[in-house]
């Protein structure tokens, strides 16, 4: 599992899974609380597009933090995930 090198947040395990699905997409782990997928190509300066994989609801804090991220690197965020996901399905 590549993990995300284009930004960090303190406390966050942030990564992509080498094989994986679109839309374009990290996930974000606070340890023993939560889980999120993240799509950072859907998220726009006024709303941070996740899904709880598992755990409960990330603070409000940590979800600034990941759209402040997200905004400020998305193509840098999307050059990773063309470089590190492989989306082709089996034929």
């Amino acid at each position: 599992m590549p993990k995300v090198d284009a930004f960090s947040i303190a406390g966050l395990d942030i990564w992509f899974w080498s094989n994986d699905h679109m839309p374009a997409h990290f996930h974000a782990c606070r340890v023993d609380e939560w889980e999120i997928v993240v799509r950072f190509m859907l998220s726009t300066e006024n709303a941070l597009d996740y899904e709880i994989k598992w755990g409960s609801e990330p603070s409000g804090k940590d979800r600034k933090a990941l759209l402040r991220a997200v905004l400020a690197n998305r193509a840098k965020l999307l050059q990773e995930w063309e470089s590190k996901v492989d989306t082709k399905e089996d034929v």
